[in-house]
């Protein structure tokens, strides 16, 4: 049951990022509010895996799991900051509280959404070839084509590429 509840909070999880990038398109409420969702999802995706928590400590560390590691730890990290990065930039759920409004919140929360979506690209990239392999192999490579070339596009169309570069680059 743990397995299939997982697997349906990925795939939505999934979806809706790709919807969030479409903030162009939905507007600043329904973005806040997918936002909320996934943040939601997020805390149920990682009480779901506990059992990779609890092995953090155990056993040997050979190169792919220091990867692994890495990589879940930066999407933990930029899923907080984005979460604290939201209350702050709020315009709608969230501007009634009293908080001090930063100047740059805003950038700090596009520059944490970038790395979170490179973060998500690779542990989707580690933890999708198990599902991917009960696919046909013909198939398999039409989805990661997809996946890969909707995921590349959204990138450059919302501007997160040129803020990833001026944010690297500096």
């Amino acid at each position: 049951m743990n397995k299939k509840i997982r697997k349906y909070v990925d795939i939505v999880m999934y979806f809706l990022m790709v919807i969030m990038m479409g903030y162009h398109l939905t507007g600043n409420k329904v973005h806040e509010m997918l936002g909320i969702s996934i943040f939601s999802l997020f805390i149920i995706h990682t009480v779901l895996n506990y059992k990779w928590y609890k092995a953090i400590l155990k056993g040997k560390y050979n190169i792919k799991r220091i990867i692994i590691l890495v990589i879940n730890l930066g999407l933990i990290i930029s899923f907080i900051g984005i979460a604290i990065s939201v209350i702050i930039v709020s315009r709608n759920l969230f501007y009634n509280l009293n908080i001090v409004r930063l100047s740059n919140a805003r950038v700090i929360h596009l520059v944490l959404t970038s790395w979170s979506y490179i973060f998500m690209s690779l542990h989707l990239g580690l933890h999708l070839q198990n599902l991917l392999m009960k696919i046909n192999y013909k198939y398999m490579t039409i989805v990661k084509g997809i996946i890969i070339l909707t995921g590349l596009y959204s990138f450059i169309d919302t501007a997160y590429f040129h803020i990833f570069l001026s944010n690297f680059l500096c």
